[in-house]
This record gives C-alpha cells, sequence and structure tokens, in this order.
C-alpha cells in the first residue's frame, strides 16, 4: 500500500507516474483522490503566496512549482484515459477548472520583461494541459471523456466579470 501525503508531490516526474499508474492498476480510488486534492490544494496555497509579491525570483521560483504541479495533473488525467477511468479524469478535469478559477483572484504584481506571471499565464498554462487531453481523449476515440472537458465552462462570461 502506498502512503499518500504532501511527500508525493516532491517526486519528479517518472517516479510520480510509476506511484499513479501503480494506483490506477490497484483500483486505489480512494489513493487516487487523494493526490488530487493534494496537488489542487499545493497549487492554491503556491498562487495565493505569490499574490502580494514584488520579488521576481521568488515569483519564478514558485511559479516553476507550480508548473511542475500542473504536469503532475495531467499524469493523472492521461492515465486515467489509458484506463479508461472516466470519473477519476472528471475528477482532475475539477482540478484543473479550480486552479483555473485562481485567474479570478488578484495576480502576483510583478510584471518584469522576461515574462509575467499574470492569471492570464496561469489560465493559459491550465488550459494547453486541458486541450492536450481532450486530444487525447478524441485520438484514444474516448468521445466521453472529450465531453467531460468540454462540459465546462472554461471561458464563459463569468471569466469577464
Amino acid at each position: 500500500m502506498i502512503t499518500i501525503d504532501n511527500s508525493i508531490l516532491k517526486f519528479d516526474s517518472e517516479k510520480f507516474d510509476t506511484i499513479f499508474i501503480t494506483l490506477m492498476r490497484e483500483k486505489d480510488e480512494v489513493g487516487i483522490r487523494q493526490i488530487g486534492y493534494l496537488i489542487e490544494e499545493e497549487i492554491i496555497k503556491l498562487w495565493k503566496g505569490i499574490i502580494d509579491s514584488n520579488d521576481r525570483a521568488i515569483i519564478s521560483s514558485t511559479y516553476s512549482s507550480i508548473d511542475g504541479l500542473l504536469d503532475k495533473l495531467m499524469i493523472c488525467g492521461s492515465s486515467s484515459l489509458r484506463y479508461q477511468h472516466r470519473e477519476i479524469l472528471g475528477d482532475i478535469i475539477n482540478h484543473y477548472y479550480e486552479v483555473y478559477k485562481l485567474g479570478l483572484l488578484p495576480g502576483p504584481k510583478y510584471k518584469g520583461t522576461e515574462g509575467h506571471f499574470t492569471n492570464s499565464r496561469l489560465w493559459k498554462d491550465v488550459m494547453l494541459r486541458v486541450y492536450v487531453l481532450g486530444a487525447l481523449s478524441i485520438y484514444s476515440a474516448s468521445y466521453d471523456a472529450a465531453k467531460i472537458i468540454a462540459d465546462k465552462p472554461w471561458l464563459s462570461d463569468e471569466s469577464y466579470e
């Protein structure tokens, strides 16, 4: 049995993928769902931690961590497609959506010339991964999975209010 706690988020992508696939094969839905919630909570904590920062180095380092966590959610989503586990895919999409909604909060104040750590960048990085999951769904002829992704109101009018 694999212990699920925040330390699992520190693993590199290869080790994380191995652990997640093991959980999928063991049909450990509790562990799988715990990982999704841990990732979402960590991203929210990191994002809220950089909102008031003006230090480019801290923001850049923290955003790199957020980007890595978004990649880990991608591993979870692609594995759920591979193992045809639509409920888990739905959970992963919900986690992406919660992170996407962080873009409605004020973003980091730093706007340097070498990159902007803004709400729109967070939205773009989330949507990039969501589009890839949608493409994987279509490629694997998992149209019900594509529908799960498409049913979220990603860029609704509410986002601009």
